[in-house]
């Protein structure tokens, strides 16, 4: 299951990124004044409220063509009596990384008749800080006393934390009940002097409560292999070039000390069994042929693996 919502949220990345920060006065300017009578809400839009797929299910919503291939859109739960209820309390913005022509296929269809979203906001809106792509709200040009942002993604709020709401992200469940669950807070919100002292105390309570325990988000990301998994190959063929691609993959990875440990061990265990396979297919005598060069393989403080080699072909070289 984890695999598939990996896949399906990485299928729109394409189509829903793929637009440049380029100048958009409609989208850059600032909210008119009438608007900002009330509280602004602004609500991402992809596995915030919806999830569009390339994939057919039977509890698809809405489907539009794509350049090559035709997306379906499904609904989170609830989402039309949240926004219902929210355009009551707030001025409701949709503020998402995805481009205008794709944006606009799923929001024609999700408030079809423009009286619930007051603006919407897409990609140009945003901005890049470090290299990540995030949602300012200062471009916005909006008073962040009365401005909150929820949004699935942490990042995309991280220049003003104090606004941002981190809500679930949705893919395919229809047991998923976040939306109602954000209401009585987001209420909360609508009648405060300024939103940030509430959110930023949310914020601690939900780091103290997952520091001791309590209930943690699941994780949407593939689980990660065993370690014999991912050496597998090299473990079954002993082939050293094999075992060097997997330390490289593994290298890219957050590894435990106790996996370094691991992965020596298993270093050694198949120079070994190479070594001992040489010596029986010689009947015990050593090589006359070139000396070739050696692969050193060494552990460092039990947290780290060096690995010492030349800048000849990789075939040229044998497990010392």
């Amino acid at each position: 299951m984890s695999n598939r919502k990996a896949a399906a949220g990485a299928s729109t990345k394409s189509i829903r990124r793929s637009c440049g920060l380029a100048h958009n006065a409609k989208t850059s300017s600032s909210l008119p004044n009438k608007i900002q009578e009330k509280k602004l809400l602004i609500l991402d839009l992809d596995e915030t409220l919806v999830h569009v797929s390339k994939s057919l299910q039977e509890s698809c919503a809405h489907s539009f063509p794509g350049v090559k291939c035709t997306y379906y859109v499904y609904l989170r739960p609830y989402v039309h009596k949240f926004l219902e209820r929210v355009s009551e309390l707030f001025d409701v913005v949709i503020f998402t990384a995805s481009d205008q022509e794709y944006a606009d296929q799923v929001l024609d269809f999700l408030d079809p008749q423009a009286k619930l979203i007051v603006r919407r906001y897409y990609c140009d809106s945003g901005s890049y800080y470090h290299g990540i792509y995030v949602k300012d709200l200062r471009r916005l040009g909006v008073d962040l006393a009365k401005a909150v942002l929820v949004d699935n993604c942490p990042d995309n709020f991280r220049l003003q934390k104090d606004n941002g709401i981190k809500i679930q992200s949705w893919y395919f469940d229809q047991q998923d009940e976040e939306l109602l669950v954000l209401l009585p807070f987001l209420e909360r919100l609508a009648a405060a002097d300024d939103v940030r002292p509430i959110v930023a105390e949310r914020l601690s309570h939900c780091k103290n409560e997952k520091r001791g325990g309590g209930k943690q988000e699941k994780s949407t990301e593939a689980p990660k292999k065993p370690l014999n998994i991912l050496l597998i190959y090299a473990d079954k063929s002993y082939h050293y070039i094999g075992l060097l691609k997997s330390l490289m993959r593994l290298s890219m990875k957050s590894l435990k000390a106790v996996e370094f440990k691991e992965i020596g061990s298993s270093v050694m265990a198949i120079a070994n069994e190479k070594l001992k396979a040489e010596k029986e297919a010689t009947g015990g005598k050593k090589k006359t042929a070139t000396k070739k060069k050696q692969l050193h393989v060494t552990n460092s403080k039990e947290d780290d693996i060096a690995l010492a080699y030349g800048s000849d072909v990789a075939d040229d070289y044998d497990f010392m």
